[in-house]
């Protein structure tokens, strides 16, 4: 570790709008790092919810430590830009209000900087998780350069990059007119000035979730943004060659996420042609060693089984459905049947028949019938018929 009288002072910056249920986390995950050196920074962009009330309720509790501004809503960028005039620190870390550092993470790119010469940003792996903070996967760089990541337009920077205050002033902050990918636009600029170095730790976390600008914004507008962003990096004069000759691959790449991003719907397993980003499968933890081609076809070879199943599931269904219905209309005719038996019976007991002669007949009617009632029920005739002859003897009495 950095000897503690060498030890830069570090400002933690997160923006935040409306994030009261999870910017919580995210300020103790800052404020029990072990690093000494650091202050934290809350930007309010204009938030309607709870989180100004709880921002001043950390400023109290760790006053020197935590602070937070507010102003009018006016963007990620705008607001990030703000807090890089305001902060104190040599060094910085943008730490999104959704997600987290973890232990140890501050002191580790300190000294993964500190340790590189003309480096000017260190960056860790990184863990994804849900909106619960459950661990969905694991993503680690398996080789960086800044060419690499021109070529394949894959933001190798994900959350808790550490960065030297002079490469925000030199470049000039975030773009401004940028909403979905301003921070990979900030880094290949800042590519052009030095060097990154990664540091192969899980050293912080990224939150996928409904509300995120990433899942929020993605699509179409992502894909037009990034189309733009290409655009403009290949239109800069100072360029070097061998950046330059990376465009083609760039253009191709961009394409290709294009294909995967704006339109899932196209992009499925049982189509003839499947898209799929090789690159970000192999920093994907789930990978273990497999390829996405194998991935791919297993994950197609279980949608099959599936629709099979499923295809078996709705013939049972029809079948089940069709014995109910051949079941209703034989009771319907078993009670027609009985009724029509009912009505003869009564006639049969009551036509000319002395009264003397009518107690005998009615006996032997209510025997018969009470045989012809146990050979209904153990049809599954409905007991109701029990209802019947009761009536019907009631009549006849």
């Amino acid at each position: 570790m950095v000897s503690s009288r060498m030890q830069p002072l570090v400002t933690v910056l997160t923006p935040c709008f409306n994030r009261m249920g999870f910017i919580a986390e995210t300020i103790e995950s800052v404020l029990s790092q072990d690093y000494p050196n650091i202050e934290h920074l809350a930007l309010d962009d204009g938030s309607t919810d709870g989180t100004p009330s709880l921002l001043a309720q950390y400023g109290r509790r760790y006053p020197g430590r935590f602070h937070s501004v507010r102003h009018e809503n006016m963007g990620q960028a705008r607001t990030l830009n703000r807090g890089f005039g305001l902060a104190h620190g040599e060094l910085l870390i943008v730490l999104n209000s959704d997600d987290t550092l973890l232990d140890h993470a501050v002191s580790h790119l300190a000294d993964a900087l500190a340790a590189q010469s003309g480096a000017v940003a260190a960056f860790p792996d990184f863990r994804v998780v849900d909106e619960e903070g459950a661990e969905v996967v694991e993503i680690f760089t398996k080789s960086y350069s800044f060419a690499e990541m021109v070529r394949t337009q894959n933001n190798f920077l994900g959350p808790g990059v550490m960065f030297k205050k002079t490469l925000a002033v030199q470049v000039g902050g975030w773009n401004e007119r940028y909403r979905v990918a301003p921070d990979f636009d900030f880094w290949l600029r800042g590519g052009l000035v030095g060097d990154y170095v990664h540091v192969p730790e899980v050293l912080a976390t990224w939150r996928k979730h409904p509300g995120s600008i990433t899942v929020a914004h993605g699509g179409v507008e992502a894909t037009t943004e990034r189309l733009r962003l290409v655009e403009e990096f290949f239109a800069r004069p100072d360029l070097p060659p061998e950046v330059r000759s990376l465009e083609p691959e760039a253009y191709r790449s961009v394409y290709f996420i294009s294909a995967i991003t704006a339109l899932p719907e196209m992009n499925r397993l049982e189509d003839r042609f499947v898209v799929h980003d090789r690159l970000a499968w192999s920093q994907d933890s789930r990978a273990q060693g497999s390829t996405i081609e194998s991935e791919l076809l297993a994950e197609r070879e279980r949608g099959n089984r599936l629709d099979e199943a499923l295809k078996n599931y709705v013939s049972h269904c029809a079948y089940l459905q069709s014995e109910l219905e051949a079941r209703d209309r034989a009771d319907e005719e078993r009670d027609e049947q009985v009724e029509h038996l009912r009505s003869r019976l009564a006639e049969h007991a009551h036509s000319g028949c002395e009264p003397e002669k009518r107690n005998t007949s009615q006996e032997r009617v209510s025997a018969w019938w009470d045989k012809v009632i146990g050979s209904l029920h153990r049809r599954r005739i409905p007991r109701r018929l029990a209802e019947l002859w009761r009536n019907f003897a009631r009549r006849g009495s």
